[in-house]
């Protein structure tokens, strides 16, 4: 799988400006905090995925999908449920 220099400015600008600060102290890679966020970043990632699966009525599950379409998604299911709800 090929990086395009887009992709590689992209996470390149990402770090600079996000991950840097909080990553780095005097020049050095702090390994502690790496891990931290690390392992936050896998809570966040699980979590969305049980989100999107609820709010979509189980259509969609994977973390780095579009917001547009989890939005799409989760608009028709409530559509759905609301339409149910109003029949009984």
């Amino acid at each position: 799988m090929s990086v395009t220099d887009q992709e590689l400015a992209d996470y390149e600008q990402t770090f600079e400006e996000f991950w840097k600060p909080i990553l780095m102290s005097g020049g050095t890679l702090n390994i502690d905090q790496l891990k931290r966020e690390l392992h936050d970043y896998r809570v966040l990632m699980s979590n969305v995925s049980r989100v999107y699966e609820r709010v979509t009525g189980g259509v969609i599950s994977k973390p780095m999908t579009s917001p547009d379409a989890v939005i799409r998604e989760a608009n028709r299911h409530y559509k759905w449920m609301w339409s149910e709800d109003g029949e009984s």
